[in-house]
């Protein structure tokens, strides 16, 4: 299981998580392809999320902490709401390659798959979290 778009201010213990400056770009990616990957990542399946509602510094509300997933690769809902504000942010490439061999289509999962995917995911939080104290 892959990871995109974790912010250390939202998953502080996640491995690979940056701060919101860490993640942009000098280049504009193609807005037509930064529009085709902002679809396809609102369009994941639903894998688990929190009771919460996550805002900006200022206030400004982004959306609830759910995370989705197209089976291979895992993201939160503030990566998608921070693709919008910034069109300078950074889409990993790999992220992007993955998409088109999917032909811009997430896969419908199986309600058994995403169990299986939040087990493993609960797997590996606890395991981070337990390195980390």
């Amino acid at each position: 299981m892959k990871t995109l778009g974790y912010m250390k201010r939202f998953d502080p213990k996640w491995p690979g998580a940056k701060e919101l400056s860490e993640m942009f770009v000098g280049d504009k990616p193609d807005e037509n392809l930064r529009n085709v990957i902002i679809n396809y990542l609102s369009a994941g399946n639903f894998l688990f999320g929190w009771m919460s509602f996550l805002r900006e510094e200022d206030g400004t509300p982004i959306g609830n902490n759910d995370y989705f997933t197209d089976g291979v690769y895992v993201w939160p809902l503030y990566y998608i709401y921070y693709l919008r504000k910034f069109d300078n942010l950074q889409i990993d490439t790999d992220f992007i390659d993955h998409v088109k061999n999917n032909n811009y289509v997430v896969p419908t999962l199986l309600k058994e798959e995403l169990v299986s995917l939040e087990r493993h995911y609960d797997s590996m939080s606890r395991q981070f979290n337990h390195k980390t104290g």
